[in-house]
């Protein structure tokens, strides 16, 4: 009987914010991308290649995502170490005192081997010729397998050119 009545217009407003915030959490939820660290060796990207080739052939599907990933043979310690030891800092960029980092996009076929290298993001043209150079010398990799089919996979890896004498 002593029971207080809360006003129409307070009852409307809670309803109004109400809707507005449940909205508001529709609308993040549904716009919300998967956020996770990338590692820059593991990045994978969606996309179709085309061979430049004189004979016209078909497209290659680069599939995404993949179950099994590609694997340089002994892991990702062995491909630093082995990039590390391959990379020759050309002599003009070290004079030129260039320092940082080449980012390169290539396919790993179904047999392991390395096709379409690419530089995504440039240091130097000098630097750019030794990064492409060191990944196209590549030993074959362990191919990527999807349905436990070998398939073709697009892989990024970064090449670092640091000079110690800076």
């Amino acid at each position: 009987m002593n029971k207080k009545r809360i006003p129409y217009r307070s009852a409307r407003k809670y309803v109004f914010i109400l809707s507005v915030v449940a909205t508001l959490l529709f609308f993040s939820c549904s716009f919300r991308t998967k956020t996770e660290p990338v590692n820059e060796t593991d990045f994978v990207l969606q996309d179709t290649v085309m061979q430049v080739d004189p004979v016209p052939r078909e497209p290659i599907q680069i599939i995404d995502p993949i179950e099994v990933m590609p694997k340089f043979p002994g892991g990702d310690s062995a491909l630093i170490k082995w990039v590390s030891t391959n990379v020759r800092y050309p002599k003009e960029a070290a004079e030129k005192s260039i320092q940082g980092r080449v980012v390169l996009r290539f396919v790993i076929k179904p047999d392991g081997s390395i096709d379409d290298v690419e530089v995504v993001k440039s240091l130097d043209s000098l630097c750019d010729k030794e990064a492409i150079r060191v990944v196209k010398m590549m030993p074959k990799w362990i191919p990527a397998k999807q349905n436990g089919n070998p398939v073709y996979v697009r892989y990024v890896l970064p090449v670092t050119f640091w000079s110690e004498n800076r």
